[in-house]
């Protein structure tokens, strides 16, 4: 019963910390919209910018380098610890462990 309980309330958390970061992220969102508008500028054309070598000095180059596959290397990794649970289920079912009980009078 307890653990019920408090498998309950801590899934009820989860849900109200999921609800609190996509709200983050819709401000986040709306501010980089918000930025775009005032620069009069589209994603693209910051990307296209930022892909452009002749656009910085060697030195700005490397950093804006440095920091992309820092981020790509962050990214793939967060992307290799998110579970598939389709793959998850074949994996439990694959085990195909029995129950074995022992008979005790």
């Amino acid at each position: 019963m307890f653990f019920q309980k408090s498998c309950e309330q801590q899934a009820q958390k989860n849900d109200l910390d999921i609800k609190e970061l996509e709200l983050k992220i819709e401000g986040l969102d709306l501010k980089t919209e918000e930025l775009f508008t005032s620069l009069n500028v589209t994603p693209e054309q910051i990307s296209a910018y930022l892909d452009n070598k002749e656009n910085f000095t060697e030195e700005n180059w490397a950093e804006i380098s440095k920091q992309k596959k820092d981020y790509e290397l962050k990214h793939e990794r967060d992307m290799k610890q998110i579970r598939n649970p389709t793959k998850m289920k074949r994996a439990y079912a694959s085990l195909n462990v029995q129950r074995h009980w022992l008979h005790v009078k």
